[in-house]
């Protein structure tokens, strides 16, 4: 009985195991100048597919904002430092209160995208809107929508870069790359993730809730605490395998994130529960073998000492 439970509980595991999170994925960097380097240098770690979009690009900006200000400027006319810090400032502003653009077109790699079919600009078509009028923007997008700055060949644009008092290369270190977006939305909880936390939550529940009911009860069964223990073990089990690295605080999969946690925190409620109720079950229990010292009359001395061993089975 005990072989079959376990082997029930041990194909409930598997099938919670994510397969989203066990596949590699191809991850691309978020800017061709300096990659993911501005993620890696916030969170310790390097973004993924399944990282929060807006977070990426926002990190992404505010870090190149942080180079452009260190830079030395000391070789700059004083009207290109003018243009620099004023867009420098647009820079600011766009990635703390705009919405980014998103790439429609391309499901096979990320892309800049000058402006969406939404409408939405990029930080390098902010910049220009700002400065030179959203039409150069719009003519831009129109002949350039998915270009990366080396790739637009426009002599305007050019003259705009050589007046920002940006290097070309400092223009293509703001502009940010784009990931698919695809238009439906895809659950982040597998049919066969959320199924198997049901199962386990059903059992964590019943075990947790007999448990209690039998604290009292000397005769509380074993099976129960040693059931509840176990499908306890796997909720938690499952609810770390799923998560992503840094996904509770970097804010994606946010319904996932909250199974994982709903999971780990059953489980180890569960534990607790099931370990106590086994705890008190063992000091209940009267032990096998007792003994005891007592006096026995006889006809000679009038009594004497005797020692009894009763043994249970």
């Amino acid at each position: 009985m005990k072989n079959l439970i376990i082997l029930l509980l041990g194909t409930v595991i598997l099938f919670g195991f994510d397969s989203t999170t066990i596949i590699p994925q191809k991850v691309h960097t978020i800017n061709p100048i300096i990659g993911d380097i501005s993620f890696i240098s916030k969170f310790g770690y390097a973004p993924n597919s399944t990282t929060d979009e807006t977070l990426r690009i926002s990190t992404h900006l505010s870090y190149v904002e942080e180079l452009l200000r260190q830079k030395d400027i000391s070789h700059l006319t004083v009207e290109q430092k003018e243009n620099r810090q004023f867009l420098i400032g647009a820079l600011h502003e766009y990635w703390t209160t705009m919405p980014f653009p998103r790439n429609y077109d391309h499901p096979e790699e990320r892309k800049p995208c000058f402006i969406d079919k939404d409408g939405i600009i990029c930080a390098v078509g902010y910049l220009v809107e700002e400065t030179a009028g959203i039409a150069f923007a719009e003519d831009i997008n129109s002949r350039f929508k998915y270009a990366e700055i080396y790739e637009m060949d426009n002599n305007e644009l050019a003259v705009w870069v050589e007046n920002s008092g940006l290097a070309l290369e400092e223009v293509a270190m703001i502009q940010p790359t784009y990931g698919w977006s695809n238009t439906v939305a895809t659950p982040d909880i597998t049919p066969a993730y959320a199924a198997t936390s049901a199962a386990l939550w059903g059992i964590n529940l019943a075990t947790s809730t007999l448990n209690l009911i039998n604290l009292s009860n000397i005769n509380n069964p074993k099976f129960l605490s040693t059931l509840g223990f176990i499908s306890g073990s796997a909720s938690v089990t499952i609810g770390i395998i799923n998560l992503e690295q840094g996904s509770y605080w970097a804010g994606f999969n946010t319904g996932k994130t909250t199974l994982n946690m709903i999971n780990i925190g059953s489980g180890v409620a569960t534990i607790f529960f099931s370990s106590y109720a086994l705890y008190k079950n063992e000091r209940s229990t009267p032990p096998l073998a007792n003994w005891s010292i007592y006096s026995i009359p006889t006809s000679t001395t009038g009594s004497a000492v005797g020692i009894g061993l009763t043994r249970s089975f």
